[in-house]
């Protein structure tokens, strides 16, 4: 199983942890944009090491957002 979804860290962590939980989850696809949304969205960016990212521990999906960036592309 190899999921699509790397639009943005968030989904990019998503797609860790659904991985971790699949029997064969092994390969996923990794973005190369260079979109604010995807490089900057999440504080806590993954980190591969060799081809391999370790599946955070931490509550929820593990990452930080920023606030920051939120508050410039949100629409009032």
């Amino acid at each position: 199983m190899i999921p699509h979804g790397f639009s943005t860290g968030i989904l990019l962590s998503a797609s860790v942890h659904f991985l971790a939980a699949c029997e064969h989850g092994t390969l996923m696809e990794f973005s190369q944009s260079s979109s604010p949304l995807f490089t900057s969205l999440v504080k806590n960016q993954l980190q591969f090491d060799n081809g391999y990212v370790a599946v955070s521990d931490a509550l929820g999906l593990g990452i930080e957002l920023d606030e920051e960036l939120i508050a410039k592309y949100r629409v009032n």
